[in-house]
Formats: C-alpha cells, structure tokens, sequence
C-alpha cells in the first residue's frame, strides 16, 4: 500500500478540525435558538440555512479555488469560520445568530471544496481512490466525534462554549494550512 502524502495528511487533520467544529454545536442549536424566545421552526432553520448556505457557495468555493489557489481558499475559510462562530457566540439576538451560521456554512464549504480539488490535482491517479478514503476518515470521525464533545462543553460551559471551541478550531485549521 503506497503511503499517504504528508499534505493529505495536513488535510485529512484540517478537515477533521473543520467537521468536529461543526458538529460541535448540533446539539445545543435548538436551546439556544429558544433561548431567544424563537419557534421550533425558527430553532430548525439554524441548520436549514448552515446547510442551505454550504450548498450554495460550494460552487462558489471551487470557482475561488480554481481561480485564487485552493491554499488560499482554505486560508480565508478558515478564517470566515473562526470570526462568524465568534459572531454566533456574541450574537444578542436571533437574527445575528442566524447570520454567522450562514458565514460558518461558506467557510465550510470553501474549505471542503479547496481541500478535496488540492488533493485530487496533487494525488497520483493509481492512489486516488485510497486517499479520499484517508480523507474521508478524517471527515466522518470528526462529524462523529464533534457532537459528543459539543454536548460535554455545553455541560460545562454554557450554549456558547461549543460555539467559542468552533472559533478556536478554525484558527487551528488556519495554523495547520498556513
């Protein structure tokens, strides 16, 4: 088995730190939501515009990607994603909260889009396959293990803590690409 490059390793972890920050703040998005005296509806869209936001602007992460150089793309996003959970921590308001979870769903996408493009033009054809699995790994352990830990710091914290660690992951993820 041919080894993985130490940049898909660089980001694999990335993408791990990007995608347990973003599970990090699943389960308090709804209390907190409420905390603002919203609907269950209006506590759902905090996802639905996340996801709707990530949807939309991964086309726009590629075209940046071609056009600025995936490492900068990742650069930015990460970046965008610190600030804009910084924003959600602060937010007084729901409609403040909304919009830095529209800001966090560009950055990941950027970030994801720049990511998998810099590992499918720099990874040899014949170890394609086993490096977006290596990849991939990364991708799902941290959206399985972000969860866990964003209710365990919600415990010990309060609706924002997850919302702060998410900020201190993007600067990781900034570190790590730079």
């Amino acid at each position: 088995m041919s080894k993985i490059s130490r940049q898909t390793k660089v980001l694999t972890v990335g993408i791990f730190l990007m995608m347990t920050g973003l599970t990090l703040v699943a389960p308090i998005l709804p209390l907190y939501a409420r905390e603002f005296g919203v609907s269950r509806t209006a506590a759902g869209a905090l996802i639905s515009v996340f996801a709707g936001a990530r949807l939309a602007f991964d086309l726009v992460g590629g075209i940046a990607s071609d056009r600025l150089g995936a490492r900068r793309v990742m650069l930015w996003a990460a970046v965008l994603l610190a600030l804009s959970s910084i924003g959600a921590a602060l937010a007084p308001n729901y409609e403040l909260l909304l919009g830095a979870r529209v800001l966090e769903g560009f950055g990941t996408a950027a970030f994801a889009t720049a990511a998998m493009k810099l590992i499918i033009v720099t990874t040899p054809r014949e170890r394609l396959g086993r490096t977006m699995a290596f990849y991939q790994t990364g991708l799902l352990a941290g959206v399985s293990l972000g969860p866990l830990m964003g209710g365990v710091s919600a415990e010990l914290g309060s609706f924002t803590t997850p919302f702060w660690m998410y900020a201190v992951l993007g600067g990781l993820v900034w570190a790590l690409v730079w």
